[in-house]
């Protein structure tokens, strides 16, 4: 360990901090797929029946990440759900030193690497929410380094392989986007015997690949499935969208990803030239690290681009985008590294290639530097959202993702508010309600009460009679909202003039940003509903 001192003392600082900056009672954003990982939690333990009827809107998320947070306690209390996540972003510090480690055989330049990570504003908020990205990082790079250290040079035994495969198989069964590593792993095999005129031994296939297979169909095969599967229906409006517009969604993809991997090291996109520069070279620089190590036919680099290729073709927001890329960052800024010592090698100064990797790392440090100060600023906010309820604007993602600090505010207060009323809900309504919401799994989740769920196609008499038939006692309208379970989206407000003929107010939320109302609780009347469904 003395030989490591320095990485052990940088995550003896960093992992602590990791924990504290993620800790918090509550989710982090009502926009992030945090409650779709508790239902699951709390589904796979039984400890809430309120959630039973949703968890089938869910089941295209892997098991593993909340089978964790069943066995951390962090299903039932979200400061444990958020430590968890906190922890396993810290150790995927230290699996991205031993990778680095053992691709450059210097101490000094995977410390460089680690160091580099820990300073990409990503890396934080990466570990505010309670979601899978940074486990898979964890999965992912112990496949590579396992490989890595006992298969890559063909002298692995059965139980080597063995052991890679159940490895390979935590990283799918951690998130869908892990079926790239398998992919990899066939490009990779497949090049190597083309080079070598060499198949490889049929046991060894059987064991890298037969775990994946196995556990993932167990899984298929016993999962609850909704009558909606969103990503079914995701994957063929992008898939109608590409063929239907090709030229447009390259250009929003593009637009996207670069988007993405400035937010990565600026926290926002919206960044000055020098930020752009910095990022854009970056991100050159790593793609030619990686097409270097393609060309030597190396795993990790077919599992990037292939994992590239995906964020390429699955277009979404910057934000998503940035989380995309926040498993492959270690991998691009090692690439990039690699990329720098080529090149000084090719101008005849191979000599000097250690000073130009770390001459590189400190200018990306120096441009990453103010984002991080103001990560860490807005950490040390401790001014409630709204007094008597508990979200602060340091417990919302969105306070981090935005630079302007009224602007993140006003988002932030807007998740806090909303994430709120539905906490608000073991108070405000009396045990046995039933409260009808577009996302009916939030009410079962934060407000511990029957939902039932809303759909944005229905007309207001199909809204009044079906409020009737489900026995629905309340009713929720909020400003900010998701799509419905059909991934239908509209305006929750609209419906506000229609139902107030059969409800009333009872708590109503206001965002202390903006002034406007956010959240609105109605309680159904029921003779009047009666009037208002008709027959």
């Amino acid at each position: 360990m003395r030989r490591h001192w320095a990485v052990a003392a940088l995550l003896a600082c960093v992992a602590p901090l990791l924990v504290a900056f993620a800790w918090q009672a509550g989710l982090a954003s009502l926009g992030d797929d945090s409650a779709s990982y508790l239902v699951l939690a709390q589904a796979l333990a039984g400890s809430n029946p309120a959630v039973a009827p949703w968890v089938g809107y869910h089941t295209h998320f892997p098991p593993l990440f909340p089978l964790l947070l069943v066995l951390t306690g962090g299903a039932w209390d979200t400061r444990l759900a958020h430590a968890a996540v906190a922890l396993l972003a810290a150790a995927a510090m230290l699996l991205a030193y031993r990778f680095a480690l053992r691709e450059t055989g210097r101490r000094d330049a995977a410390f460089v690497l680690v160091a580099a990570f820990a300073l990409c504003p990503t890396a934080w908020i990466s570990a505010k929410g309670i979601l899978s990205e940074p486990m898979y990082l964890c999965a992912s790079l112990a496949c590579l380094i396992y490989f890595q250290a006992r298969l890559e040079e063909g002298r692995g035994t059965p139980r080597h392989w063995l052991a890679f495969g159940l490895l390979l198989a935590a990283t799918v069964l951690t998130r869908v986007v892990g079926a790239t590593l398998v992919a990899a792993l066939v490009l990779h095999l497949l090049v190597q015997a083309i080079r070598t005129r060499k198949l490889p031994h049929w046991r060894d296939l059987a064991l890298a690949f037969v775990p994946s297979l196995l556990l993932v169909g167990i899984w298929l095969a016993l999962k609850p499935i909704a009558l909606q599967d969103s990503y079914q229906r995701v994957s063929s409006g992008m898939a109608n969208s590409w063929l239907t517009a090709t030229a447009l969604m390259a250009e929003v993809s593009v637009k996207s990803i670069f988007d993405g991997w400035l937010a990565t090291f600026n926290a926002d996109a919206q960044v000055g030239m020098a930020a752009r520069i910095v990022a854009a070279v970056a991100g050159l620089l790593g793609l030619a690290g990686m097409a270097l190590r393609l060309a030597r036919n190396r795993l990790d680099a077919w599992y990037v681009a292939i994992s590239l290729a995906v964020v390429f073709g699955w277009v979404f927001s910057e934000d998503n985008t940035r989380r995309l890329l926040y498993p492959l960052l270690p991998l691009l800024l090692l690439y990039a590294g690699e990329a720098v010592a080529w090149l000084l090698g090719r101008a005849g100064l191979a000599v000097h290639a250690p000073r130009g990797v770390g001459v590189a790392a400190l200018i990306l440090a120096l441009v990453v530097a103010p984002a991080m100060v103001l990560v860490a600023s807005k950490a040390l906010d401790r001014e409630p959202v709204l007094p008597g309820h508990g979200p602060r604007y340091s417990d919302i993602t969105e306070y981090y993702t935005t630079i302007n600090v009224d602007r993140s505010r006003a988002i932030a207060a807007r998740h806090a508010t909303v994430l709120a009323g539905l906490e608000a809900l073991q108070k405000a309504t009396p045990p046995g309600a039933r409260v009808m919401w577009m996302r009916p799994e939030y009410v079962a989740l934060l407000g511990r009460r029957d939902g039932a769920a809303w759909y944005y196609r229905w007309d207001e008499k199909r809204l009044a009679r079906e409020v009737r038939d489900a026995r629905v006692d309340y009713l929720i309208v909020a400003r900010l909202f998701k799509t419905d379970l059909t991934g239908r989206s509209g305006d929750p407000f609209a419906t506000l003039n229609p139902v107030s003929s059969y409800s009333r107010p009872v708590m109503s939320l206001t965002n202390p940003a903006t002034g406007g109302t956010e959240f609105v609780l109605l309680r159904v009347d029921r003779r009047a509903l009666d009037a208002a469904a008709g027959g």
